[in-house]
């Protein structure tokens, strides 16, 4: 069976992947991008989010954009004196862009939201929680430059979905393009906390080695 697809204004992104389960204010500065906002707002308010491969392109074409990108509802549009529009978006879900269109002033596409398969390994899920959950922690009092309310941290760690979960541990870490849209690319409950978890693990040997040679300097 085919999975429906929904054709929605598209809003590329440059340095950042927003992952899904967030609340985000995004900058919308270039003319395209705005016209795809107004045209949300004038609709049902949904947009698809999709990050630029070269931040420094202006016009991306299709060819400039990842695959992966995240459905998201406009919740609130602010224009700010210098003519740039601030967006509050709240993503919804994964989504896999098909095909690109042109319309008035903006780019449109056609995508596909991208489900976990259904049932997993409780047990194991269990685990997988429990040991991301410890990690955030340790990777949040080991990060330098990480200034994260605790509020949030123990909205983390009391995280009982693991879908959200490792959307959300992940959102606010300071990965880079390649790290974080390799979590939006991870499809599956189980795959996505071990994807999540081996990047916080990886971080916090990185920290360790780190302390050791500032500890000989």
């Amino acid at each position: 069976m085919d999975k429906p697809t929904l054709e929605l204004p598209v809003i590329p992104l440059r340095n950042t992947v927003i992952l899904p389960h967030t609340t985000s204010p995004v900058d919308v500065g270039r003319p395209r991008s705005k016209a795809a906002v107004e045209r949300a707002s004038e609709d049902d308010r949904h947009v698809f989010l999709v990050t630029q491969k070269a931040p420094e392109v202006d016009e991306p074409t299709p060819e400039d954009l990842y695959d992966t990108g995240v459905l998201a509802a406009v919740k609130q549009v602010m224009r700010l004196p210098d003519g740039t529009l601030q967006v509050v978006v709240e993503t919804k879900a994964r989504a896999r862009l098909l095909a690109y269109r042109e319309e008035r002033g903006y780019v449109a596409a056609a995508g596909e939201l991208l489900e976990d398969p259904d049932g997993y390994d409780e047990a194991l899920v269990r685990v997988l929680m429990r040991e991301l959950k410890e990690a955030f922690e340790r990777y949040v009092e080991a990060h330098k430059g990480l200034r994260l309310d605790r509020y949030k941290v123990e909205a983390v760690l009391g995280m009982a979905d693991p879908v959200r979960l490792p959307d959300v541990a992940a959102g606010y870490a300071t990965w880079n393009v390649e790290d974080k849209m390799a979590v939006l690319e991870t499809v599956g409950v189980e795959q996505r906390l071990r994807k999540v978890l081996e990047l916080l693990l990886r971080d916090l040997e990185r920290f360790a080695l780190d302390s050791k040679i500032a500890a000989r300097v």
